[in-house]
């Protein structure tokens, strides 16, 4: 019976094999798995029968080989086999199939375990090694493995074992903190050519938003753990190690929450140094949908139009100053459209006052006024900008809807300052 259970395990191992996939070690220690076999069997005298040194190896090494097939562990005991070891084959599979991997399986023979041995002596009643007239074969749970699947490389087994957890580990770690917002929007950044050098790093951020996207799906810690070890095996290590590339290291801001602008310089001082001049503004479509959206959903959509503010939308009391014979709009809110000719030498005597005195003082008491702009001024005068929807919701920090646009859509500040950067 045991050689029918030995050709078993046998036929399962080639199957598993034949699949092409990874072999694999499970997370149970070896003295559990074979503790486990040896309690299978309730007999007390049978299971004596089954203490044997060559099978206890076997399954300390090799018992608890799996691969993962649709993200499940398939076992050398995935079989049905009725009878004496019906129990031992269960409690074998339940054991080794509701574990996880512990690590690769690298080794650098092709046959594992031992297949037979001969036992040519036993022991007579006075102690002594008597020999048999007929040699007794024992079987021993016995494997033999393609060639191709040995270690055949210069490192060892262990080196290459370590390899692979590592790179089980940084893959597992990337596909748990990189968020699929950050990877979209990288993506987004490199298809509008607004990240230098991004074009070099698509095909392996698209591959691993894949896998993201997989691993999003599982819903325990153990499914993602199988999935991790079934693709790190399987990828490239420009995927399995992004995170820790300077395309990992853009990603990983992104997603922790910095800045987009910030984010996206410090890549580019990385790998351009500091002399790279970004072509495109660090922007994507998708962040303008989404302001988009929120902008509606704040009540925000009427307040975006806006328009020029006229007379009619100044209230009296709102203004410190009245000039009622005028004819014409308030020059501060239009464009000029008269040029005021003025000989300078005659202001040479006329008493210069601060605007606070000029506010109490001057205008309390006039009755016409004129503004005379020198040169230089004129880039600081402003536009009054009035809400095309008068009930619309205002976005202003003041208790009015009123803003200003300044001449020429840009502030005299913000220019000054732009002068003083180092381009």
């Amino acid at each position: 019976m045991f050689n029918q259970l030995k050709n078993k395990v046998q036929s399962q191992f080639k199957s598993m094999t034949q699949t092409g996939s990874q072999l694999f070690v499970s997370n149970v220690s070896q003295d559990l798995i074979y503790e486990t076999y040896l309690n299978s069997f309730t007999d007390p005298i049978e299971r004596q029968g089954h203490t044997c040194n060559c099978c206890k190896q076997f399954l300390r090494y090799y018992g608890g080989l799996v691969i993962i097939k649709d993200n499940k562990l398939v076992t050398i005991w995935d079989f049905e086999f009725p009878g004496e070891y019906e129990n031992t084959i269960s409690e074998m599979k339940h054991l080794i199939s509701s574990s996880s991997v512990g690590e690769k399986f690298v080794i650098d023979i092709t046959k594992l375990g031992t297949d037979k041995s001969i036992q040519g002596y036993t022991s007579g009643e006075d102690g002594k090694q008597v020999r048999l007239e007929s040699p007794i074969i024992w079987n021993h749970f016995y494997l033999e493995m393609e060639k191709a699947r040995s270690n055949r490389s210069s490192k060892s087994n262990e080196a290459l074992m370590g390899e692979a957890r590592d790179s089980k580990n940084t893959f597992y770690r990337a596909l748990t903190e990189l968020t699929v917002d950050a990877l979209e929007t990288v993506l987004e950044l490199i298809s509008q050519n607004s990240l230098y050098r991004g074009e070099e790093n698509k095909s392996v951020i698209v591959k691993f938003l894949q896998h993201k996207k997989e691993f999003d799906k599982l819903e325990t810690t153990h499914l993602k753990e199988l999935y991790t070890w079934d693709k790190s095996v399987e990828e490239s290590g420009a995927i399995t190690g992004i995170r820790n590339t300077s395309i990992g290291t853009l990603l990983v801001d992104i997603s922790e929450g910095t800045d987009l602008e910030v984010a996206v310089n410090k890549f580019e001082r990385m790998v351009a140094g500091t002399n790279y001049k970004r072509p495109t503004a660090i922007v994507t479509k998708s962040q303008v949908d989404k302001f988009q959206k929120e902008i509606v959903e704040l009540g925000y959509g009427d307040s975006l139009e806006r328009r020029y503010a006229v007379l009619d939308d100044i209230k009296v009391n709102n203004v410190i100053y009245v000039d009622r014979d005028s004819k014409k709009s308030l020059g501060i809110f239009d464009k000029l459209k008269d040029s005021v000719k003025e000989n300078p030498k005659s202001f040479s005597k006329v008493e210069e006052i601060s605007i606070d005195k000029f506010v109490s003082d001057v205008l309390p008491n006039v009755t016409s006024m004129q503004v005379l702009f020198e040169n230089h001024q004129l880039n600081n005068l402003v536009s009054l900008i009035a809400p095309l929807n008068q009930d619309s919701k205002s976005m202003l920090k003041w208790d009015n809807n009123f803003s200003w646009s300044y001449a020429n859509a840009v502030a005299d500040s913000f220019k000054e300052k732009s002068k003083r950067c180092r381009w």
